[in-house]
This record gives structure tokens, sequence and C-alpha cells, in this order.
């Protein structure tokens, strides 16, 4: 039992035989240990332990259950002790624990645990970018008086601290209903003879204030009102349509990508970063393998998560000017990790003065579910190119991610790399006869045979290896810099530079030491 018997109440911990075992051992073992240390009440269950170690043991063994739990610090005589509590709908998931003496069986209907601030405060933005804005003496589809418990929701003066499910499912089709009807009028518009009869059909639908166009027309306000009760001019007719199509089109891209990570807020629980700390690290780094349906974020143990700023960076200047160092085109982005982060994007191109709705517009996000997909995906863009869509740039990230996570061990090793091979030579394919750049990101794991230089080896050895034209090797320099060295390439020498990653995107070293 790993010397537990020689333990005390501050360094007890879980065995690692425990881990593991199966999830019916797990269950057992986590029933067992709820059973004599747990505290059981009809609507919460937590237990209370002075080793720190075992609490956070027991977060990520219940994590393999499925179930997620708070843990917290309480100090009590001065002694520190570790609070592992499981609260909201996860608590449902504690009527399959085996239990032997206690029991639990709440009610979880409309929990009150949920959803934290942050998203409520990613809510209440995207409905004032999307549906509520400043619409004047119009009332809103959903405001005060009419929002009902969703209002609290949008409005910052009311905002509850958290929300369940169903509340969010509300909200959601809030947006959905909205988002329709949007579409709805953006149809009107674009099959109709535009006129007063027809602006004042859909006019109390309008998601912003009418005189807030009278700066774009070049009118004041109060003549913008005389348009809607008497008359448009002839020659205002055009202009004033297309400025509310673009006011509608911009709200329903708002809504569109809302609901987007709605269905990623469901999917996920979130952990909240209260502090970073660098540390410097130059020992080895170890390769881990993550068994199917976990992951590293999350928890009471380090974060490790996959860096492609440089990726998200080239997203956004292949779209620039050919006189200003781009290729005027889009850009396709293969997430195989769900690394893509659409408000870094925006950041970058704020810092390059470019709007950041139609930068996102370019660039095409699909998510690769396993390495299958993520061959069938090359045929898509293909067809993309064909069918007029002036793409320059594909990104991969990562390119090996499912491969590894598909092909685990030396048996099937063999097998990984010929369908790997297989892979790299279609894309290799697609970017010549396409006339496309390929970027793709690399996972590495740690040699521990080599005792001197650098352990770290790339995942799929001398088949990406020559396969890539330019191989690129980033690491952490000093003072937070990043150094990119360029291990092979067919025309150039060996070098290094050095550069930062700054809000706005990529920072040249040399620039910055001057």
């Amino acid at each position: 039992m790993d010397n537990l018997d020689k333990s005390n109440s501050a360094t007890k911990f879980i065995p690692e035989g425990i881990f593991l075992s199966n999830e019916n051992v797990i269950s057992s073992f986590i029933g067992g240990y709820l059973d004599g240390d747990g505290e059981v009440s009809k609507e919460d269950i937590s237990a209370t332990t002075k080793s720190s170690k075992l609490g956070s043991q027991l977060a990520y063994l219940l994590l393999r259950l499925g179930i997620s739990c708070s843990l917290r610090k309480k100090v009590v005589d001065g002694e520190i002790y570790s609070i592992i509590r499981i609260c909201g709908e996860d608590r449902g998931k504690l009527r399959n624990i085996k239990f032997k003496i206690k029991s639990f069986n709440c009610n979880i209907n409309n929990s009150i645990y949920g959803y934290p601030t942050q998203i409520i405060n990613y809510i209440n933005e995207t409905y004032k970018e999307s549906m509520g804005g400043n619409r004047g003496n119009l009332r809103k589809e959903v405001g005060k008086i009419n929002g009902g418990y969703s209002y609290r929701i949008f409005s910052a003066s009311s905002q509850p601290e958290t929300i369940n499910l169903k509340t969010l499912d509300k909200i959601e089709n809030i947006f959905l209903e909205q988002k329709d009807e949007f579409v709805r009028i953006i149809a009107l518009l674009e099959n109709e003879r535009f006129s007063i009869e027809l602006l004042r059909e859909f006019y109390p639908k309008l998601p912003f204030a009418f005189n807030s166009l009278a700066k774009d027309m070049c009118v004041r306000k109060s003549t913008m009102r005389n348009y809607y009760l008497r008359k448009i001019p002839e020659n205002k007719l055009e202009l004033l349509k297309n400025l509310i199509l673009n006011e509608l089109r911009t709200r329903v891209d708002t809504i569109c990508l809302a609901m987007e990570l709605f269905n990623e807020i469901k999917m996920f629980n979130w952990d909240v970063v209260e502090s970073i700390e660098v540390v410097e690290y130059n020992d080895f780094v170890y390769d881990f393998v993550v068994p199917e349906g976990h992951s590293f974020i999350g928890g009471n143990l380090p974060t490790m998560m996959h860096n492609t700023q440089l990726g998200l960076v080239l997203a956004v200047n292949v779209q620039l000017p050919v006189e200003n160092g781009g290729a005027n085109g889009k850009a396709v982005f293969i997430d195989t990790e769900g690394t893509f982060r659409p408000e870094r994007i925006k950041q970058i191109s704020e810092a390059l003065g470019a709007n950041p709705e139609k930068v996102l517009k370019n660039i095409f996000v699909a998510r690769a579910f396993n390495s299958d997909h993520q061959i069938l995906l090359l045929d898509k863009i293909s067809e993309m190119v064909k069918n007029g869509e002036p793409i320059k740039l594909v990104i991969i990230d990562s390119l090996t991610a499912h491969f590894r996570a598909e092909f685990a061990g030396r048996g099937q090793l063999a097998d990984r790399q010929q369908k790997l091979n297989k892979y790299l030579h279609n894309l290799m394919k697609l970017a010549e006869q396409c006339n496309i750049a390929v970027y793709v990101t690399n996972q590495v794991m740690a040699n521990p045979a080599m005792m001197f230089g650098d352990p770290t080896t790339p995942i799929g050895g001398n088949i990406v290896g020559h396969a890539s034209t330019y191989r690129l090797y980033l690491r952490r320099g000093k003072k937070d810099s990043r150094v990119a060295k360029l291990i092979d390439s067919p025309n150039l020498p060996d070098s290094e530079a050095i550069f930062f990653l700054t809000t706005g995107g990529l920072k040249d070293g040399a620039v910055e030491e001057e």
C-alpha cells in the first residue's frame, strides 16, 4: 500500500494502485472514504482532511468518474485543512457511488450552482453588442420591463453571481430567436424594394436606435426621425438600406459566435487562474500520455497548454496586402486540441489596425476530432479553393496530437508512421497544387537516455522531419523572451531569432533590445 500505514493525518494519501484501477474500484474506494470521513447532508456532500495531498488526489479521482468538486483551504487553530465539496449538478452523479453506510439522493433541479461571473459577464457583453443596444424610445425585445429573470443576466447592475444550465439554455434560446428575427429582416431588405412602408414593418425590431445612423447618412438626428415619419429621399434609399443591412449582419455574426461558445461552455468545467508563477527549469521535460476522455486542463495540478501564438499571428498577417508583408488571402485553422481563440485574434487584429470581425470571417476554423477527420479536412480545403475561396495559408495545431492518442505503444508505431506519412504527402500535394503555405505545430517528448544536450525530441521522427521544408524549434529565452531556432532548411543557414509575445502579437526581440 505504498507505506500508507506509516502516514498520519497530515501526510496520508491515495495509493497509486487506486489510480490505476477501473471505475468500479474507484467508485468503491470513494464510497468507502465518504462513508468514513464524508459529511453528507440532504443537499450537500463534502469531506475535510488535514492532508493537502489527499485533498488534491481526491479531486482528480472524482474527475475520473466525471464528478467535479471544489477544493478550498481553511485555517483552524493555525492548522490548514483541505475541504472537498461536491455541489451543483454534479451531485447527481454521486447516486452511482458505491456507498455502504451512507446514501445521497438529493434533488438537483434548478441548482443554484453553475457557471461563474466570467461567463455572465461574457453573456452581458454579447447582449449589448447584438440585441441590447440603445433603441431610443423603442422597447427592447428583452429589456427591463419584459425581460424577466433573463434581464438580470443582461444587466450589469443586477447580475446574479452564478447561473445554472437551465438558465443558460433559456438565454441561448433568446439569442437564437433574435438571430432568426434579424435574418428574416435581412432577407426582406435583400429581396424586396426598400421603401418607407418596408422600414415601418420591421422598425420596432431594430436592435439599435434608428437615429444612430444619422452620422453615416450625413444628416442630423431630427432628419432621420423625419425619414421614418414622412418620406425617405430617393437618393438616400440605397445608402440607408446598406447601413441597416451592415448593422444587422454584424449582430448576426456576433450571435453566431456566441452560440458556438455557449456549446463549448456546456462541454467543459471551468477553473479560474488565480496566479501565474514563472519558474526557471532546465531539467528533463517528460512526455505524458493522457487517457481518452481526460484532460490536463483544470483541477489542482499545474495546467499544461500548447502555445499556438505564432499560428494565430500568421492567420491574421496572411490577410494583409502583399505590400505590407501579407498574401491578401484567407486562412484555414485545423484545430486538433481546442486551442483556437477568437478573442486572441481580435487582440492581434486591433494592434494592426484591422477590423476584428472581418479578420475572423477570413479564418475558417475546423475542429478535427480524430486522425481520420483530420485527413478528410484536406479534401474540404481543396474543394473550397476550387469554389473560389482565396485560401493562402493552412495552419494545423497540432499535427501529431490525434496520431499519438490513437496509436499508442511501440506495437502500433509502424501503423502510425505509415498513416502520418500518407497524410503529410497529401498535405504537400495540396500546398503544391493550390499554391498554399502550410504551417504545422508539433509536440515533443523527452529522451531520458540522452545524457548531454537538449533531451527534447519532436514527435513523428524522420517522417515529419523530412516532409517539412523549414523546421523551427521554439523555446523560452531570458526575460520572458522566446527563441526561434532554425533547425533545418534547404536554403538558409542555422540561426536563431528572439521575439516576445505581446497583447498585439509577436514583437521582434532585436527591436526590443534597442
